[in-house]
């Protein structure tokens, strides 16, 4: 399937793994193929505020991540001095 961006997507996740070092670092899943989009699942009982950058996007926007698997696709995330957030990426 192909968003209206044309980058090709699933609608179900297949692969996922833990975000970490946000506390010292963006978060961006790394390829030679340039940018790779993924959803965020938020792990926590509460809602969180990332800034994300959109899969297609030029700007961090601040982003509300409620609790489970959330639908926006993006590339990256930007650092969080948060300790202790329990977020996951998949696509």
């Amino acid at each position: 399937m192909e968003t209206r961006a044309g980058v090709l997507t699933s609608p179900q996740v297949a692969i996922w793994d833990v975000i970490s070092n946000l506390a010292t670092a963006n978060f961006k899943i790394a390829s030679n193929k340039g940018p790779v989009g993924f959803l965020i699942k938020n792990e926590t009982d509460t809602s969180v505020w990332l800034n994300v950058m959109p899969l297609k996007g030029s700007a961090f926007v601040p982003t509300k991540f409620a609790p489970g698997w959330n639908c926006e696709l993006v590339r990256e995330i930007q650092l969080n001095a948060t300790a202790g957030l329990d977020l996951k990426w998949g696509h």
